[in-house]
């Protein structure tokens, strides 16, 4: 049968910090994995495995089968897909994967990604393969789009030739073929001025001495020690901060120095 329990993230545990990929690793050999999420009164129903699980989050782990459920959808509700915002529920697929946020049993945030995460073993651009080793540990091969997209941040118009072996990267799927490769690279930045109106950052380093973070692409995980629920007006200028890029889009921004 299955077996469903909550379990809350308390101050000082181990799975604080950690990314809901991570906490599953952890959960595997008793057979469990986090099925939802709730945080801030808020029911996130299958999150996504790069969410960072915070202090007093409170996780619903399950052991066995999966179960359907319906849920009615709010008229102010968001749709997210592969870091694109939408107003229309017909931008949603059956069989999507998706992560949801429920108020009064209702949607009102949905979010999506076709996007397959691993590390490069080989690309073979004459047969258009490219493998990976996924989460799994397992070897995959993907078949690449005649017109395959490259985005490497900090790179103008980067190729296929620039995926290189050992590479972490994203592969967005669209109809069974590989039609983006979105390369998975961190930099340190220092915070230069923070803009809650527009809720960006100006960040700048050695080799970009200032440009713009946008804080409101898609699901961007915020990390600064000490706080739980991070926002735009927690961080300050003069900060350093290490920010993941998966292709352009930032997924996380993590305070080093707070």
């Amino acid at each position: 049968g299955r077996y469903i329990t909550e379990a809350r993230v308390t101050a000082g545990s181990p799975a604080a910090g950690q990314t809901l990929r991570e906490i599953e690793k952890t959960l595997e050999e008793s057979g469990s994995q986090v099925l939802a999420m709730i945080r801030n009164d808020l029911r996130i129903i299958a999150p996504h495995p790069r969410r960072v699980a915070r202090e007093n989050d409170i996780l619903v782990i399950k052991n066995e089968d999966n179960e359907l459920k319906s849920y009615e959808v709010s008229d102010k509700v968001r749709f997210v897909i592969d870091d694109t915002s939408y107003t229309s529920l017909s931008r949603v697929r059956k069989d999507m994967k998706v992560e949801i946020e429920l108020v009064d049993n209702q949607i009102v945030y949905l979010v999506s990604s076709n996007i397959i995460e691993g590390r490069v073993l080989s690309v073979n651009p004459d047969r258009e393969l490219i493998t990976l080793r996924t989460d799994s540990l397992e070897a995959q091969t993907y078949i690449l789009s005649p017109d395959i997209k490259v985005s490497i941040e900090g790179m103008t118009r980067p190729q296929l030739k620039d995926i290189k072996t050992n590479d972490l990267v994203g592969l967005k799927m669209i109809d069974d073929e590989v039609e983006t490769i979105l390369v998975r690279q961190a930099f340190m930045y220092e915070i230069i001025q923070v803009l809650p109106g527009s809720n960006r950052l100006r960040i700048g380093n050695e080799d970009v001495p200032s440009k713009y973070l946008s804080l409101s692409q898609g699901n961007i995980a915020l990390i600064i020690p000490g706080i739980s629920h991070p926002e735009i007006e927690d961080f300050e200028a003069g900060q350093s901060v290490r920010v993941t890029f998966l292709g352009y889009h930032p997924v996380k921004v993590e305070v080093i120095n707070p």
